[in-house]
């Protein structure tokens, strides 16, 4: 399984003359539960300034989102673009809660609207990208990934997610230089060394996939499919024992990783 970057939703500052207490925290606040009773309060205090209570409804609506209240967070989303139509991050973000919701179709329409008013938005589509990816039309997926590689060539995510449309094609060559640009860029992300570990297995090239397999495990001691993974090519190569000891640590990471136990059971050992 490839890893794929995701936007983050974008928070906006309240304009500086109202920075007091519920503003504060529907600005700044780490704890969700405060930003959500701030921007509350802005929400109801700001009624006739259509400006701020916009952007409250979007910070509310980030909040919600991140507590898992996605439905809440789509409504705020949706409040605060309704109350200023110029206001793409709004229609933005709730794109992005759509799609990582899983309701495609209305993340795609809102990309698609957003692009269509508001031309050159390399964000948006990228945003725009991973739906694709996630629909699985990878043509349209990578061409608005090399778009944004064109626009943007110090965006590591892009890189990393074009990465996995060309691995998704069989054209790993390409892939694998996309995933080493992703990594020339952020040397310490975990989950490109993964994806080109992924790409060096499949052209067997099993010594360099270990050695990706090693970087993101580095990078992530839990992850879980590195293990299991650096042991499917440890495995191949006939090193057994460290292929054993890769599927015991994916099992204590997740006792439900199941290829693990199967591979365990074939060579004949328990976990």
């Amino acid at each position: 399984m490839l890893r794929m970057f995701l936007a983050g939703l974008v928070l906006v500052a309240m304009p500086s003359v109202v920075q007091a207490g519920p503003y504060l925290d529907c600005d700044f606040a780490h704890d969700l539960g405060a930003k959500i009773r701030g921007c509350t309060h802005v929400i109801e205090k700001e009624k006739s300034n259509r400006k701020v209570q916009a952007m409250a409804y979007n910070n509310r609506g980030i909040a919600y989102h991140r507590s898992g209240q996605s439905e809440l967070a789509i409504a705020d989303f949706t409040k605060s673009y309704e109350i200023n139509p110029k206001y793409t991050d709004a229609k933005r973000n709730r794109g992005i809660a759509y799609k990582e919701t899983g309701q495609l179709d209305r993340a795609l329409l809102d990309f698609n609207e957003l692009l269509r008013d508001h031309y050159g938005l390399s964000q948006v589509y990228f945003d725009r990208g991973t739906v694709f990816e996630a629909k699985g039309m990878l043509k349209e997926a990578l061409a608005d990934y090399t778009r944004v590689a064109k626009a943007r060539p110090t965006y590591a995510a892009v890189f990393n997610n074009r990465g996995n449309i060309y691995a998704e094609m069989k054209q790993f060559d390409l892939a694998i230089k996309d995933f080493t640009e992703a990594i020339s860029i952020r040397p310490d992300h975990a989950p490109t060394y993964y994806n080109r570990g992924n790409a060096y297995r499949r052209q067997n090239q099993d010594n360099k996939a270990i050695a990706d397999y090693t970087k993101a495990i580095k990078f992530d001691p839990y992850y879980m499919e590195a293990h299991n993974n650096r042991g499917v090519a440890h495995e191949k190569l006939g090193q057994h024992e460290k292929a054993i000891a890769d599927y015991r640590r994916a099992l204590k990471i997740n006792p439900d990783a199941n290829l693990a136990a199967k591979r365990l059971e074939a060579l004949g050992t328990k976990p």
